[in-house]
């Protein structure tokens, strides 16, 4: 038996995920969160957060849990010990639509402006760079010109290893919730005790609604967006 790891860009649906993992193969809904840089003041550095989080790894490794570990970590956090976490972690990546997760991130960063920054825009907040705010440290690897820039790194770099894992996406988990249920407990190894689909949970949940993005992005944006990823796949090479 191997620990359950739910791994994404924050606002993908994580809490959804891990309730649905939690209700249907009868694990523990209190997550475990990896380590924060945040919450550990004496770390100094990207390199010393990196062992930080890979003694975390190395130690759980040897021990096995009911609970769901959660990550919004880039994926490069885990090179070191990559082999390590395949061999001893279920990794589950929930990816949801680049606009409703942009939205989700939206409204959620302007109801707690104490911790993230508070935009009066959404314009203001696509073009933000995430690096001249605290949280940004917590999970990113490397600094990013926007938040655009910082999801499509975060979604690429994961995909790239999806045949190590297994890969959910938040539209087709809120859909059709029995089928991906059962593919997810085709990874797990485990056949689900239940199929119930969990209310909102999580910090702040919101609407959860598939093409929420409609009421806050105008047509001007979304092109704005979309040539800013195009732009990213022709430099990463994956038009």
């Amino acid at each position: 038996m191997k620990n359950i790891l739910v791994v994404s860009h924050e606002r993908s649906g994580t809490h959804f995920l891990i309730d649905t993992i939690a209700n249907c193969f009868g694990k523990s809904n209190k997550k475990i969160d990896l380590p924060l840089w945040s919450n550990n003041p004496k770390v100094c550095n990207l390199d010393e957060y990196r062992k930080l989080v890979e003694s975390f790894i190395e130690k759980w490794s040897k021990e096995r849990t009911d609970r769901i570990f959660k990550s919004h970590h880039d994926v490069r956090m885990f090179e070191n010990v990559w082999g390590l976490l395949v061999e001893n972690f279920h990794i589950v990546y929930i990816s949801r639509n680049y606009l409703d997760t942009f939205t989700s991130c939206y409204h959620y960063f302007n109801k707690a402006p104490s911790h993230f920054p508070k935009f009066n825009s959404f314009l203001e907040f696509i073009e933000t760079k995430p690096y001249q705010y605290g949280f940004n440290n917590d999970y990113s690897y490397e600094k990013y010109d926007s938040f655009i820039d910082r999801w499509y790194q975060h979604n690429h770099l994961w995909y790239q290893k999806k045949d190590s894992l297994c890969w959910i996406s938040y539209e087709e988990l809120s859909e059709d919730f029995i089928g991906t249920t059962k593919r997810l407990g085709e990874y797990l190894g485990e056949t689900p005790s239940s199929i119930e689909k969990p209310n909102l949970t999580g910090i702040c949940p919101r609407k959860g609604i598939v093409g929420d993005w409609k009421t806050l992005i105008s047509s001007q944006q979304v092109k704005l967006i979309n040539d800013r990823l195009y732009d990213l796949k022709k430099k990463h090479g994956n038009e």
